[in-house]
């Protein structure tokens, strides 16, 4: 079969030890996809997802029916991800192949600096363009923040005074003292568009500045492979899915 990459599997020294009778068989886009993480957070997965307008920079491999079955295994197939068949654009040429995606009950969250580095090196070696990983990655983290904001619990602080008597004064606080009294209250159901604007611009500003997506990946373990200053272990890849 051809099987089509866009996640960690373009690595080549992951693929080597994953797949060995693997080979790489070009390079293409898919069309209306968008790449995504979902999972748990730190320790998220590249999906893709149908949305129109988007593309995703994939690689194509050719395997045999006995390293698909092997890839079924890494890919957790069929309780983590599903296979579909797919169009890619290779060229001027349309070819399709199998693809997994994620099955779309794990919730948006983020990756790993180590998994986004893996996934930056197969970039890197097939000279795809980096502009779609890196408006993934900042999508990712707008939508992660986004997502958590309305859906976990609020905790919300409310004042309660004390009423006062007809003709009476308002009881004064004592030095030390405090009326307030915080109580947990379920948030009601709320969509992004329900977020006030001020939210919106807030939550965006701070996930655009998020230290999480800095230069701290250069200090990752998985980039030091793209230098090729030590041979990456294999215990490096022991978990990821695509």
């Amino acid at each position: 079969m051809l099987y089509v990459a866009y996640g960690s599997n373009l690595n080549v020294e992951q693929m080597k030890y994953r797949v060995p009778g693997a080979k790489p068989h070009g390079s293409g886009y898919i069309n209306n996809w968008k790449l995504d993480f979902h999972g748990t957070d730190g320790t998220a997965y590249a999906t893709i997802t149908h949305s129109q307008g988007y593309k995703v920079p994939v690689v194509l491999w050719e395997m045999s029916d006995k390293d698909e079955l092997i890839m079924d295994m890494y890919e957790g197939y069929p309780n983590s991800y599903y296979k579909k068949k797919i169009a890619v654009y290779v060229g001027d040429k349309k070819k399709f192949g199998t693809v997994y995606i994620m099955n779309e009950a794990r919730r948006v969250a983020r990756p790993s600096r180590k998994y986004v580095n893996t996934v930056r090196n197969g970039y890197t070696y097939f000279d795809l363009d980096l502009t779609y990983l890196n408006d993934a990655l900042d999508r990712n983290s707008v939508d992660f923040y986004q997502d958590d904001l309305i859906e976990v619990r609020e905790f919300k602080k409310f004042v309660v005074q004390t009423p006062k008597k007809s003709g009476g004064k308002k009881p004064k606080k004592k030095k030390g003292k405090y009326s307030d009294i915080s109580i947990w209250k379920e948030p009601k159901k709320e969509s992004k568009k329900s977020l006030p604007g001020d939210l919106r611009t807030y939550m965006g500003s701070i996930a655009a500045g998020d230290g999480f997506w800095d230069a701290g990946y250069e200090e990752d373990y998985s980039l030091d492979r793209v230098g090729s200053k030590r041979k990456p272990s294999l215990d490096d890849y022991d978990g990821y899915y695509d």
